[in-house]
């Protein structure tokens, strides 16, 4: 991965994979499930490197943020946390683009939080629940994911990730 030599490059990198995901349009509402998520990896990474040029670690997704509103580019900020929860998950590209391949962005949302090891403590019963979910992603609907993903979240979290709070 090439990386950037400023904070600017990176803004309009990050700019430039976010109109990629948009497929060139803003969306809203359900179209945000035809995201082409395959460049969230690649936003996490611009994220990371980001870090190395902001003054505060606490502030990177606000400095960032504070960019966007000179361009004419209009997206949900979560869009860059989870960019940076991917990156987290996924130290390598070619793992990432494997799970999400034939994968919605409304279902690859609903399996970050289960997937990432800074919320979940992954023992080797759960590494085996994820391991198959992995497998089924694509082939699974998005309600069937979701309704994987509350069984791990009952069987594993007993101490509030498993509310749903879409109920």
């Amino acid at each position: 991965w090439n990386k950037l030599e400023s904070k600017e490059q990176i803004q309009k990198a990050i700019a430039d994979h976010i109109i990629k995901i948009q497929k060139h349009q803003s969306k809203v509402g359900s179209a945000i499930d035809r995201y082409d998520i395959t460049y969230l990896w690649d936003i996490g990474e611009l994220i990371r490197q980001y870090g190395a040029y902001s003054k505060s670690n606490q502030n990177i997704l606000t400095e960032i943020l504070d960019y966007f509103p000179l361009q004419l580019i209009s997206f949900q900020a979560t869009l860059l946390k989870r960019a940076e929860t991917v990156r987290r998950i996924f130290p390598n590209r070619e793992k990432y683009l494997e799970l999400v391949k034939d994968v919605s962005y409304g279902k690859l949302r609903e399996v970050l939080p289960i997937l990432d090891p800074y919320f979940f403590n992954q023992s080797k019963e759960l590494k085996k629940d994820l391991d198959n979910l992995r497998r089924d992603l694509s082939k699974l609907t998005y309600e069937e994911v979701r309704e994987c993903v509350r069984k791990i979240k009952r069987k594993y979290d007993r101490h509030g990730l498993s509310i749903d709070y879409d109920q």
